[in-house]
């Protein structure tokens, strides 16, 4: 199977996800292409040499606005001149805006924001939380031995940077798209948990702005990054940008430490791919227990409490590494 990678760059700068696209064409082919769509795409080749990748095709586009026209007619050419089996492309802004139309005049067979891909003696199939990530849904393509995927961040860990890919430059015809780009609006937000090493996350029983600065503080005395549960942010007392689940982040840090924290499957569907998860609550039924590593159950007040000083006698902060 033929896999293209279509590389995330925005800004100058390659997003994270693409080395996660990268990993996930990876445990199924490999042969696999990334399509480097911008105006100087060679600068990007550090970032895009990752283990897998057997070739770059780099697009440049000139002074072309970089918008969803632009990349729906530089992939579609891509995938027509090659002859891909499959595309990845990650499941943000820049590729909801284009996929299913890159997907749909070349009768690919398409699904958004899958988690898991696979292949069985009839080829491809994938797995993505459905409901509000109340369940999970496997497709398959009957009718299609073509594909175009939208890949959700953290579902699958970033490729490591290695290898020696053939580099070729690709010139693709742009038509005039009439969209002009006129600036970047930054998305409001107060931190980025997807790159976090170690969270610590606080749920439901977590009620009011007084509790919530208790695990603030104790997550900066440890090293963490404070995140949280759906409750936590639908109650204000959190940031969006703070919340894991499939209506928030997905997230794969060393260590996952949750308080208080039921473990709902779309909560869980954001962190269950964690290398290490201790999770906290007085439920002994509590589902989160399910996919913990370690358990404890008791008040979770008083843990932090311990924690805390425990902190205090160190006096140094702790990480992710000490934690395992």
């Amino acid at each position: 199977m033929k896999a293209l990678v279509v590389a995330e760059v925005s800004r100058g700068e390659v997003h994270s996800i693409t080395a996660e696209l990268i990993s996930a064409a990876s445990s199924i082919t490999q042969d696999i292409t990334v399509g480097v769509i911008a105006q100087q795409p060679s600068l990007f080749r550090e970032s895009i040499t990752r283990d897998g990748v057997t070739r770059i095709l780099e697009v440049p586009i000139g002074d072309a606005a970089p918008n969803s026209s632009v990349y729906r007619d530089a992939v579609s050419h891509l995938i027509a001149t090659y002859e891909f089996d499959l595309t990845i492309v990650g499941f943000t802004n820049s590729g909801i805006a284009f996929g299913a139309a890159v997907a749909a005049p070349l009768d690919l067979g398409f699904a958004s924001g899958v988690t898991g891909v696979s292949l069985d003696g009839n080829g491809l199939v994938v797995e993505r939380p459905v409901f509000g990530g109340k369940a999970l849904e496997t497709l398959d393509f009957p009718e299609h031995d073509r594909y175009l995927l939208l890949l959700r961040q953290g579902s699958y860990p970033p490729a490591v940077i290695v290898g020696t890919p053939v580099i070729e430059e690709v010139q693709v015809p742009l038509r005039d798209s009439g969209l002009e780009h006129l600036e970047f609006l930054d998305r409001e937000t107060d931190v980025d948990i997807t790159n976090a090493d170690f969270i610590l996350a606080i749920g439901r029983g977590v009620s009011d702005q007084q509790k919530v600065a208790v695990f603030d503080e104790l997550a900066t005395a440890m090293g963490a990054t404070l995140a949280c549960s759906r409750p936590v942010v639908d109650a204000g007392l959190l940031h969006t940008s703070r919340q894991i689940g499939t209506s928030g982040r997905t997230v794969r840090p060393r260590v996952y430490l949750g308080f208080g924290i039921s473990g709902a499957m779309q909560h869980v569907a954001g962190m269950k791919e964690s290398e290490l998860i201790v999770a906290v609550n007085w439920d002994l039924s509590a589902p989160i227990f399910s996919v913990s590593h370690y358990g404890i159950t008791a008040d979770m007040f008083e843990i932090a409490k311990e924690l805390r000083k425990a902190c205090t006698r160190t006096g140094t902060q702790s990480s992710a590494k000490n934690m395992e």
